[in-house]
């Protein structure tokens, strides 16, 4: 293969795997509203035999790993919203390993409260007769905070520059 040709083989994988962990991210939004249809989109995406999880709590097995999304995020959030960036990829042949940083807002259930999630996702992605899927993936939050007062007087701003348009 010409040098060429494997640069070129490389930043389509890596945009591929963009794409994959973007799909991911609004999988797991639509989550608290539409589970089943975003349980067979993760589906989709993960291995079968994948891990993951958020700090210590490690699932193992594809199925294992959405019944944790289900329970520890869809069924305990009204709505969230992912926002990733930075990503560092390294390919190398079928498989790459990532990091991301996120941003994530979210309102528990039974709250008025919005949160705001900042953290890294730490993933490993393996090439398959399909495409790209996520090999494992591990959530580390670096802080969470009640964002509500900023959240309000955004809204309100929204609202203000509405009325006056």
């Amino acid at each position: 293969m010409k040098s060429s040709d494997f640069e070129a083989r490389t930043i389509r994988d890596v945009l591929e795997i963009q794409a994959l962990k973007a799909r991911y991210c609004a999988a797991v939004d639509q989550l608290p509203h539409h589970e089943e249809d975003a349980v067979i989109k993760l589906r989709s995406m993960f291995a079968e035999d994948m891990d993951g999880g958020s700090g210590d709590n490690v699932n193992h097995g594809r199925e294992a790993v959405i019944d944790f999304l289900v329970r520890q995020v869809g069924q305990t959030h009204q709505w969230l919203w992912h926002a990733i960036h930075s990503p560092i990829i390294d390919v190398e042949g079928d498989s790459a390993k990532g990091q991301w940083t996120a941003l994530v807002f979210m309102m528990p259930r039974d709250s008025a409260t919005v949160k705001s999630a900042i953290g890294r996702y730490f993933e490993s992605y393996r090439r398959t007769g399909s495409g790209w899927n996520i090999g494992s993936s591990r959530w580390a939050p670096e802080s969470i905070v009640d964002v509500s007062p900023l959240w309000d007087s955004g809204r309100a701003l929204i609202h203000t520059i509405k009325r006056t348009r």
